[in-house]
């Protein structure tokens, strides 16, 4: 096509000129924030067309031979057009059209910038939402020269408002990493406040356990690692971000602190309905699973690596009605807010107390041992002795054989149903059967090899009630016979 071909019936007059001075003081017009984020990399064409040279030399992705004397030479038709008149007219137009690449994942206007900055080494970035797009295409097509100037400049201008979608971009080096990390753990108040952290998925947990020493006190960070321990632990390396946010994870927390899933605990008698519907479902999804998994070799693998797995922030706040879904806890009840790093994606995490009733199961403190917590005192001996699985007082005790059985009191909160033994031989304390009544301020006596326990009080009224704890020869476990 000839230059005039483009001007016809005036197309190249006064209003043409005018959309080229606009056009002009318009690119003039650069912000502060367009010059900081582009990038103007004058050897960019150099690099790129020795590349390209070296790929001719080795065979790879010419698309034309030129002939001579008998010689064979390689080569790049645009290349050869771009350098020669006579060999762009000699070469014409391709014998087919050209084939259709399709890239998954980049933004089509990040494409043609980098596409322009691969020509003529200069990558115009508008705003920081462009850059983000631009850094994403360029750690895709790993065009390294670009995603290091972006990530490096938009650290720069770190903001609330933003951080977080930083954060979540991929390929950042450690460093970055680092530096993001924390401006968020810093700066985490003022990002839930401007919303930032609704953008992101939200994985939400529910922690169940009947009582305990702590009434959901435990500290943020350990809530959060907890919850970030069972995620990473329970879900494999190509977990399904959307499905594990698509519902609430009800965890136990058993007597060791450890975090179990509330579907894969054997049914009890007076589990709450709620809790016998979450079991139904859980078989459900479990059932969908097998039918839909893929063998191993059919499954994706995309990822080279699994990806970092990190709590970046976490706060306690208070949840109202203990929301977060699926049947919360109670009013006022604890919440943890984090942000966590899960196989390499970035998430936020709501994590809640749910009390449990007096007929559900009990647990120990989250994580075993507060790290602010005074060690166990030494008795005279110089033994260090293992503490109660649960804080308490008013219980009945009394020894068994060669354990001493600890039954029932109150926690600071209720009156309890549970019973532990302790062995001294393992300096370790052992859960029993739970009694049929929650009871405290009650006697415990041992008649033979049975320990009765009996009357006291479950906070409403006088027991009449006896529960009898019978030893089974020389076995650790112990049978418990219920009478009134």
């Amino acid at each position: 096509m000839k230059p005039q071909d483009d001007y016809r019936n005036g197309d190249g007059g006064a209003t043409s000129a005018a959309s080229r001075s606009d056009s002009d003081s318009e690119g003039e017009e650069v912000g502060a924030l367009e010059q900081e984020l582009s990038l103007d990399d004058r050897e960019a064409p150099a690099r790129a067309l020795a590349a390209l040279n070296a790929l001719r030399k080795a065979r790879q992705h010419y698309d034309v031979l030129l002939a001579a004397a008998g010689e064979e030479v390689a080569a790049h038709r645009a290349v050869l057009a771009a350098v020669s008149p006579r060999l762009l007219a000699a070469l014409g137009p391709p014998a087919a059209a050209p084939d259709t690449l399709r890239l998954d994942g980049v933004a089509a206007d990040a494409l043609r910038e980098l596409v322009e900055y691969a020509y003529t080494g200069r990558l115009r970035v508008r705003d920081a939402a462009a850059a983000r797009r631009l850094y994403r295409a360029a750690a895709r097509l790993r065009v390294e020269p670009a995603r290091a100037h972006l990530a490096e400049r938009l650290l720069r201008r770190l903001a609330p408002h933003d951080c977080l979608a930083l954060r979540a971009l991929p390929d950042l080096a450690p460093h970055h990493r680092a530096q993001l990390d924390a401006f968020i753990a810093q700066n985490f108040d003022e990002i839930c406040e401007s919303g930032a952290l609704a953008a992101l998925p939200l994985i939400r947990i529910e922690l169940l356990r009947e009582t305990s020493a702590d009434g959901g006190e435990e500290a943020p960070a350990a809530v959060a690692d907890a919850a970030l321990a069972w995620l990473r632990d329970h879900h494999a390396a190509d977990l399904d971000l959307e499905e594990l946010c698509s519902r609430t994870h009800l965890l136990f927390v058993d007597a060791k602190g450890s975090l179990r899933d509330c579907g894969e605990l054997p049914a009890a008698q007076g589990d709450a309905p709620e809790l016998q519907e979450y079991r139904r479902e859980a078989r459900e999804r479990e059932r969908g699973q097998r039918r839909r998994d893929k063998p191993p070799q059919d499954r994706a693998a995309d990822d080279e690596s699994p990806g970092e797995s990190a709590v970046i922030a976490a706060r306690a706040g208070v949840g109202p009605g203990g929301g977060g879904g699926g049947g919360g806890g109670g009013a006022g009840a604890g919440v943890t807010r984090a942000v966590v790093a899960l196989r390499g994606r970035l998430a936020a995490a709501r994590v809640a107390w749910r009390a449990g009733n007096a007929e559900g199961p009990r647990g120990g403190r989250l994580g075993g041992a507060r790290a602010d917590e005074a060690p166990p005192e030494r008795s005279c001996a110089g033994a260090v002795r293992a503490h109660l699985p649960v804080g308490r007082c008013a219980v009945g005790a009394a020894a068994l054989g060669a354990r001493l059985v600890v039954c029932g009191g109150y926690d600071r909160a209720r009156v309890l149903r549970a019973a532990e033994a302790y062995d001294p031989q393992t300096n370790a304390w052992a859960p029993l059967p739970d009694m049929k009544r929650a009871r405290a301020r009650f006697p415990a006596a041992r008649l033979g090899s049975a320990l009765y326990v009996f009357g006291g009080s479950d906070g409403q009224t006088e027991l009449d009630s006896v529960d009898v704890y019978e030893e089974v020869g020389a076995a650790v476990g112990i049978h418990t016979r219920r009478k009134h």
